[in-house]
This record gives C-alpha cells, sequence and structure tokens, in this order.
C-alpha cells in the first residue's frame, strides 16, 4: 500500500459514509499523510443518509478534526451526486501540491503566524525563526531555520503547518 501511495499524484480515498469512518480508513489517511501525498475523501453512499445523519458525520464524528484538513466531497456512485465533481477536484489538488511560494512572501506569513503566536520557550532560551524557505514541491516543503539547534515541540511544528496549509490555501 506505502508503495502505491508513493506512486500517486493524488489520492481518492473512498469512504462508505453509512459505515462512518473505520480504523482501516484511519490507517489509510496516515499512511497517505506520511508520504506526504494530496488526498481527497469521497464520502460514498451520501444518499443513504438522513439530514441528520449527514449533520453528524462533520460535527460530532471524531473524524472532523481530520477532515478539516483534507478536501472532502460527498457522492453517491448509485445516483451520480457530485461525481462530476471529482476530476476537477483532483487536478486543483495535484495543482496545489506543485505549488511554489516565493520566499518574501512565505517569510511575511510567517511573521504573521508568530506574531499572534510566538514558539514556546525551552527552558530558560526563546526559539527565535529567523526565516523559512520552501525547499521543494510534491509536496510543498518548507525548511524553518532559527537561533537553536533543539526543535521545536510537536504541537508548535502542528500549529505552524496548520497555519501555513490556511494561509498558502493547502488543504489537502
Amino acid at each position: 500500500t506505502t508503495l502505491t501511495i508513493q506512486y500517486c499524484d493524488v489520492v481518492c480515498l473512498l469512504i462508505d459514509a453509512s459505515q462512518g469512518v473505520s480504523d482501516q480508513d484511519m490507517r489509510l489517511l496516515n499512511l497517505i499523510v506520511r508520504d506526504g501525498r494530496p488526498v481527497m475523501c469521497l464520502l460514498n453512499f451520501w444518499d443513504k443518509l438522513t439530514a441528520h445523519q449527514k449533520k453528524h458525520f462533520f460535527e460530532y464524528s471524531e473524524f472532523t478534526r481530520y477532515l478539516e484538513n483534507f478536501k472532502t466531497l460527498p457522492i453517491s456512485g448509485l445516483t451520480g451526486f457530485n461525481t462530476e465533481r471529482v476530476l476537477s477536484t483532483v487536478k486543483r489538488l495535484f495543482r496545489q501540491s506543485q505549488k511554489r511560494v516565493q520566499t518574501s512572501k512565505l517569510n511575511r506569513i510567517v511573521e504573521t503566524i508568530i506574531s499572534r503566536n510566538p514558539p514556546p520557550s525551552g527552558g530558560q532560551k526563546y526559539f527565535n525563526i529567523m526565516y523559512a524557505s520552501q525547499v521543494s514541491v510534491d509536496p510543498p516543503t518548507f525548511v524553518f531555520f532559527m537561533n537553536r539547534k533543539a526543535s521545536l515541540p510537536k504541537s508548535y511544528q502542528c500549529y505552524l503547518e496548520n497555519q501555513l496549509r490556511d494561509r498558502l490555501d493547502l488543504k489537502g
């Protein structure tokens, strides 16, 4: 499975919405994220759900916090609902994976992110992110240059990643 994911330009993860998100769905999503592939979650059998179940799927599901970071598309293979949007969304996700951000623009964004929520201190010294640069595309990969060799806490790394994803429109 991992080798297959590595060769994909975009992964479409088909989830049976009538059954909810399974452990297997979560394992596959984690593999896709680890390999840095763009992913779209296709929620099949959407036509089988009631309005209440549809609302519950997005508002109360354990999967909700993960869905925020990925393009999701409710579909129905039986009725064809939303299937015409799959290919255009795949193309858009591919273009996003090839996106290159100018260093000056990236650093302005990073400066704004840091000013709203500065990095935590590690002991007596503070982390100071001096600048950032994009080092590759597919997936877009960023390197941060700091005043300390010690790693930023994982929680702050996730914060930076989520903020960049939002501000650079890299959802997926």
